[in-house]
Formats: structure tokens, sequence, C-alpha cells
């Protein structure tokens, strides 16, 4: 665990009520929606991050600025705020730097960073600035050393895991928008140097941490996605000039890449599958599974193919395998699934 980080501060480091309302917003409810699921994995790297952050300023004013820059919308002084931690959070830094107090191992430097990086992801209006902090925490993360996962606390290596899958995902994110960046091998060679933070070898950890090793709290999904996701995403953008509406097509193909966008791509074979299926036993256990995705999506087509298929499995539940063809026959014709078809 870092115990460098400066203990000049107050108990109290909030300088106003609005202040310390901020930051128990961004921790309470911005902070957990970033996340997958919100694994014990990210609590425990959120209790470190909070730690260290009551102690070093601009980690703090920039974990403010994230929360403030959600609540524009709806506050109007927030916009206004926001900006001010954000740049109250560089000066930092720059000072600290400046002056020799940071050296650029520091957990709550690296933290600091990777929450101006948010900051820039969720503003979406300049790509620049992303790529600028983006670049500082890949320094950042040349410098560092790989926590000794044997004698490290847990929420500790929480933290570093959750920054490896934070730069993972910035990094894919602005190859998204700006095609002459290539950070494919850059995130490969982070992905191997932090090999254990993912593997969790050489760590005689407890079984019940391991568990948690295969949620990814940030990424939500195996490193190696993202980075075959990356190097598609620079072959298919490699000819295609920026434009004003690229930065946000960025935001609607993570939304496209979200959990839920993939389970519907699972629902159209599970729906063929249950329409086939005869037994009661079978088909509960398949409605369940399909429960999710229908819950989960606003699709009226979705919606459609579940009713075909609770009219199929009311007539062939129970009955001979004879049946199995006329289901998948009905499905087909009834969810015009095969598109438009003649009478011979």
């Amino acid at each position: 665990m870092d115990s460098s980080f400066p203990r000049s501060l107050s108990v109290s480091p909030f300088k106003s009520e609005t202040q310390s309302n901020m930051f128990q917003y961004c921790t309470d409810l911005f902070l957990p929606s970033q996340v997958h699921d919100q694994p014990v994995l990210f609590y425990e790297a959120q209790s470190y991050m909070v730690s260290i952050s009551i102690h070093f300023r601009p980690l703090l004013d920039a974990m403010m600025a994230c929360g403030a820059t959600t609540l524009c919308s709806e506050v109007d002084w927030c916009r206004d705020f926001a900006v001010k931690k954000y740049i109250s959070a560089i000066q930092g830094v720059r000072a600290g730097l400046a002056n020799g107090s940071l050296v650029g191992t520091e957990d709550h430097l690296l933290a600091t960073v990777m929450w101006l990086c948010l900051f820039e992801n969720i503003r979406c209006d300049d790509p620049t600035k992303l790529n600028y902090h983006l670049q500082a925490m890949c320094t950042l993360l040349r410098l560092r050393t790989p926590m000794d996962r044997t004698n490290s606390a847990a929420p500790a290596l929480a933290f570093e895991r959750m920054c490896i899958e934070s730069f993972i995902h910035h990094s894919a994110t602005i190859m998204l928008v700006d095609s002459t960046k290539d950070l494919v091998c850059v995130v490969q060679q982070f992905v191997k140097k932090y090999e254990a933070c993912f593997s969790g070898k050489s760590a005689p950890l407890t079984e019940n941490y391991l568990d948690k090793l295969e949620s990814l709290p940030v990424l939500g999904r195996p490193p190696n996605v993202l980075v075959i996701l990356a190097q598609a995403t620079k072959l298919a953008l490699s000819d295609a000039p920026l434009s004003e509406a690229s930065f946000k097509r960025s935001s609607d193909l993570e939304d496209a890449y979200s959990p839920g966008a993939v389970r519907k791509l699972l629902y159209l074979p599970l729906a063929i599958l249950g329409s086939v299926l005869t037994s009661e036993q079978d088909v509960a256990m398949l409605r369940e599974k399909l429960k999710v995705i229908t819950e989960s999506s606003n699709s009226n087509t979705v919606k459609h193919i579940t009713e075909i298929l609770e009219e199929v499995w009311l007539s062939q539940v129970g009955g001979s395998e004879n049946f199995m063809m006329d289901g998948l026959g009905k499905l087909l014709r009834s969810a015009n699934i095969g598109g438009p078809t003649s009478d011979s």
C-alpha cells in the first residue's frame, strides 16, 4: 500500500458543505454507476481511493469535478464548479511535480490523472484533452512497478487493477474517435506488465480473493477483447477523416457494446433453440434466460418474438419430437425472421 501520500491537510479537507456533498455524491452514486455489476473488488478499490483522496487535494478536486460535470444539465452552478475543480486539480499536480513533492510513482498521483481522464471522457467535447491526460497516465504506469502481490493489502491491489482497466478503457475510447492514435501496442505491453493484476499469478491470495479477480469492474470483459476491438477500430477508421460527430460516435459505440446490447445479440439464437424444445424443464430454464434479456430491452421485436415463443410452447411442450420443426417454422414465419416469402 502506498504510504507516501502527503498528510498536510486537516481532518476535514472540505472547505464548504457543497464540497462535502459533492464528494459524497461522487463516491456513493457516480462512481458505482461507472462499473459493471459493482463487484466486491470495486468497493475495495473505492475504499482505498477515498482514503488517499482526503490527503491529496488534487485528487479530491478531480473527483469532485467529475461528479459535478454529470450534474451540469440539472444544476446550473455545477458547470462552473466542475471547471474550477478540474483546473485546481491540474494546477496541484503541476505544482507537486515542479517542487519535487511528486516523483511519478505515487498512487494518489495515478488516481488523480485517472479521474482527469474520466472528466474529459464524460464531457466528450475535445478528444485532444483526453489524449493529453491519457499520455500522462501512460507515463505514470511505465514508471511504476507492479505492486507486490504477496505483501500488499487487497484494497491497494484492487485499486491498481482498476487503474489498469481504466487506462485500457480510455485507450480504446480515444482510438475510436482518432484514427491517428494507435495505442494497441501500448495496451498490450501494460496487459503483459500487469498480468498478475488479472491472473493472480505468484500471489498467495485466498481463494475468495482469486474469485474476485474474475470480475472486471471497469472493462466488464477481458482486456484482450478490448485489444481486439481497438485493432478492428483502427482498421475501420484508418482512411476515415475526423468529423465533429466522431467523438459522439464513441459514446454510441460504447453503449452498443454494453452488456445489455451483447445480451440482445444472443436473443435470436436462444429463441430459435427455444422453438424446438418439447421438454417442460428445458423450456423453464430457457424462459428464465430470455426473461433477463426481455426485461432489459425496450425492443418491440424482442417482445413480439417472446410472445410467439410462448404460443409455440403452449402447443408443443410435452409433445413428441415431431412437433419440433413445427415450432421453428411458426417462429420464423410469425417473426418474419427469414424475410418475406412468396407462396409457390
